[in-house]
């Protein structure tokens, strides 16, 4: 029965990547260069939302929703984030560049607007801080994970605070996000995509569970004037780590 089940997920889900190719080629063209129109962001999120649900994925949200273009800053657990974050924001993702590389994956997110991060250098990061601050600019949402890797979900590692340069230089507010998958009284050990994971494994593990809980926990809205990116990686940090280590 299992493996009936992912066979046919598998199928579904690869109809819907094609569908997705297909609307970012023909219809919503050019995200690598421009910012999306509302009605374009609108699209993109009604596909998340229904990727989410392809994947059985049950959102509980536990806070408020933003109102404002805001950098939003979150724990990162695995390639799940991306899907559940942007199946509820119009937004855009600071991305590690690997992810190019990624079979099929890679072009969807470069399609999509995704901003790339190249790592080992300081060219890199400010090149990463100047695209997040324009996209803020165009009065877009961007996501990114400060920690810059992935972890099992039970604690985060200390956030990287040079990226919070972008909402500073904007003076762009930041919201923390505190995201979760509950299971059984803990975290759902399916989920995370950490250490030599391989995205085709993970995938298989995803398809396989009869469905997903996963949990978003709203923080307060971070003013960015006269404070520095310490500070605000320290406030985040904060409450994030504090969510996460209610609940487990």
């Amino acid at each position: 029965m299992k493996y009936l089940r992912v066979f046919k997920r598998i199928l579904i889900l690869m109809m819907h990547i094609l569908g997705c190719l297909m609307l970012v080629t023909i219809k919503i063209r050019g995200l690598e260069k421009r910012a999306p129109s509302v009605k374009e962001q609108h699209e993109l999120q009604k596909w998340m939302n229904k990727t989410a649900k392809i994947l059985n994925s049950r959102i509980d949200i536990n806070g408020r929703l933003p109102d404002q273009p805001c950098l939003i800053v979150c724990n990162h657990i695995s390639w799940l984030d991306i899907i559940v974050l942007a199946s509820r924001f119009r937004t855009t993702f600071l991305s590690k560049a690997e992810v190019m590389k990624w079979p099929i994956f890679g072009i969807l997110a470069k399609k999509l607007g995704a901003i790339f991060l190249r790592r080992g250098g300081e060219r890199g990061i400010e090149e990463a801080i100047e695209k997040v601050a324009q996209a803020l600019r165009d009065k877009r949402n961007v996501v990114v994970f400060p920690e810059g890797t992935t972890t099992r979900g039970e604690d985060i590692k200390n956030f990287h605070p040079r990226i919070f340069a972008a909402a500073i230089n904007t003076e762009i507010p930041i919201l923390p996000i505190a995201i979760q998958y509950p299971y059984l009284g803990g975290v759902n050990p399916h989920v995370p995509f950490v250490d030599d994971d391989n995205l085709i494994s993970s995938l298989i593990k995803i398809l396989a569970l009869p469905d997903i809980k996963a949990q978003l926990n709203i923080g307060p809205m971070l003013n960015t004037k006269n404070i520095g990116r310490k500070e605000l990686a320290t406030q985040s940090m904060e409450f994030i780590r504090e969510k996460i280590k209610s609940d487990n």
